[in-house]
């Protein structure tokens, strides 16, 4: 009887510790996991970040001696902590360091200047650091100049009373202008979302994540991770062009004439005010890229301006008449002055002065006066002082020694009989 007394004791005492076991393991934050894959879960429990806690048997219990020997006790933090992935795509730029101790790389595409958003996983939490870690492991600055980007890093989602984050889109969630943390177990991201400004377009930047950012179970990086990106260029606003207007919008020209079209595109800030101009008739009448006219036969024709953005036209109706020609044998008053009309500009010197006289029947030559009209294609032959003589008749003479500027004799001579009233 004592001895089943005994025995009975044993087993009570050994039971009672092997609740106080259970008890114990319960309540440990460590992740309790089996030496064997072939173990089955026999308790769940999650600790105070929501990490779930797993006791496992690695084989079925048969002798409560056997205890110590069913369960295996193990911590669920990581014994090391990095980074371990990134967003968006970099590649690996610089690999001259033999202790591996920098990691360098390049985002593969350009950064929306006025729209940053990067992300960097790590292994484990840290937003219990997050101040810290920004204000001391954190470098964000210009690649050619070293300046720094402000940043206000002002807390605006915490931690709170209770000691935990606020839940947002079902994960804890800080936020630290321009900066956040989601609490996402082994993948933790450290996020950048400017929100704050703007960088500037066409620059390159690089921000450091140094050697020491701490992690919330007091590991901390072993490596300083280097991410170089480009900013975009700014794009330009575009204004498209609604219309376009001319100066004129019809025009009576002699041969040899010309005249200058001018084109107003609308509105007055549209992007692209380029416009080209074209002729329906090129015998009547020519135009330049700079909207030049100029006559040159017989007849009517359209110029029309044509806009590069949107092919937006206006038109001028151009109509040439050919020069007038002399009527000969006329009857004029005493004081009359011919206007001679070419279509070059005219070589107003003394070889052109020669090239126009005028005599009486006799052959005697009148002291005629000599003017340019008031385009250079112009000369107007004055009346002698005193005028004509009355009753009298003269004979106006165009020879070839008239020239244009160019050096252009003329390929015929006028002769014009007048007589005086």
């Amino acid at each position: 009887m004592k001895h089943r007394t005994k025995k009975t004791q044993i087993y009570l005492s050994v039971l009672t510790s092997v609740i106080m076991m259970f008890s114990s393991l319960m309540m440990n934050v460590q992740t309790v996991k089996a030496d064997t894959t072939a173990s089955t879960a026999v308790s769940t429990i999650t600790d105070y970040i929501g990490k779930e806690i797993i006791l496992n048997f690695d084989r079925p219990m048969k002798d409560l001696s056997e205890i110590k020997n069913q369960l295996v006790a193990a911590s669920g933090a990581s014994t090391s902590a990095g980074m371990i992935n990134f967003e968006p795509a970099a590649t690996e730029i610089d690999t001259s360091d033999p202790s591996n101790t920098i990691l360098k790389y390049k985002y593969n595409n350009l950064v929306d200047y006025d729209n940053v958003n990067l992300v960097w996983y790590f292994t484990n939490g840290f937003f219990r650091n997050f101040e810290n870690n920004l204000a001391n492991y954190v470098k964000f600055y210009e690649k050619d100049t070293g300046k720094v980007v402000p940043l206000p890093n002002v807390v605006t989602v915490g931690i709170q009373s209770d000691g935990k984050l606020p839940v947002v889109d079902g994960y804890g969630y800080m936020e630290i202008t321009d900066w956040y943390f989601r609490q996402i177990q082994n993948h933790a991201p450290l996020g950048l979302h400017l929100v704050s400004q703007d960088l500037k377009p066409s620059t390159t930047y690089v921000i450091e994540i140094e050697k020491g950012f701490l992690f919330n179970n007091e590991l901390a990086t072993t490596k300083t991770y280097s991410f170089e990106f480009t900013t975009t260029a700014v794009t330009p606003t575009i204004v498209n062009v609604t219309g376009v207007y001319l100066n004129q919008s019809s025009k009576t020209l002699t041969v040899g004439d010309g005249f200058q079209l001018a084109a107003a595109v609308t509105p007055d800030n549209a992007t692209n005010k380029g416009v080209t101009w074209s002729s329906s008739n090129d015998t009547v009448a020519t135009v330049d890229q700079t909207g030049k006219v100029t006559a040159v036969g017989e007849g009517t024709e359209i110029i029309t301006v044509t806009t590069a953005d949107g092919s937006k036209t206006a038109q001028c109706t151009v109509t040439v008449k050919m020069a007038g020609k002399f009527t000969d044998n006329q009857t004029v008053d005493a004081n009359k002055i011919w206007t001679i009309r070419f279509t070059d500009d005219v070589g107003y010197d003394d070889l052109t002065k020669q090239g126009i006289i005028v005599t009486d029947i006799k052959g005697n030559i009148v002291n005629i006066g000599l003017e340019l009209g008031q385009d250079s294609k112009t000369l107007l032959v004055t009346a002698p002082e005193g005028g004509y003589t009355v009753g009298e008749n003269y004979i106006l003479y165009v020879n070839n020694k008239a020239h244009s500027k160019a050096g252009k004799a003329l390929k015929n001579e006028y002769k014009l009989h007048f007589n005086i009233k």
